[in-house]
């Protein structure tokens, strides 16, 4: 398995850089059983490269990390959290969400499949409420439970 590590833009302003793109590197699972390669364009995270690993291995033992296995097509998760600044990102397969975790807010609501450059902020449409809700939901809950696992220390 290699995993690149996130970038900074070295030319803010120019190209496609956003909160997508800033996020967004490759994952290269090798192999070696297989004759051809397959690529496949999935939402993941950093986060899942660790159930990746031991279900690759066949691990069934008990495993009290975040992330799921980029493996398991039958996971529901389709999600990637990362943290720029003091403004926590949630990006699915169409819509990235900012939010300001100390202000206890969004911040903005992008659809970043249209809207590379992100100039059509959502977070006030009427017909984007309910995405809103359901990330900022899930961003939350990520966030609780990782800090409840800090607190009592139970990830491994």
């Amino acid at each position: 398995m290699f995993c690149a590590d996130h970038w900074l833009d070295p030319f803010p302003g120019k190209g496609a850089y956003n909160y997508v793109s800033n996020s967004s590197i490759p994952i290269f699972l090798y192999d070696p059983s297989r004759d051809s390669g397959v690529t496949n364009n999935i939402l993941a995270a950093q986060v899942d490269l660790g159930p990746t690993i031991l279900d690759w291995l066949h691990y069934k033992g008990p495993y009290t990390g975040m992330g799921r296995s980029l493996l398991d097509s039958a996971t529901a998760n389709n999600y990637a959290i990362s943290r720029a600044g003091d403004v926590y990102l949630i990006i699915t397969g169409d819509l990235v969400l900012g939010y300001d975790l100390q202000k206890d807010k969004s911040r903005f609501l992008y659809r970043h499949s249209g809207d590379v450059i992100e100039k059509k902020d959502l977070l006030e449409d009427s017909a984007s409420a309910d995405a809103r809700t359901r990330m900022e939901r899930i961003l939350k809950a990520n966030i609780q439970s990782y800090n409840e696992a800090l607190t009592r220390r139970s990830l491994e």
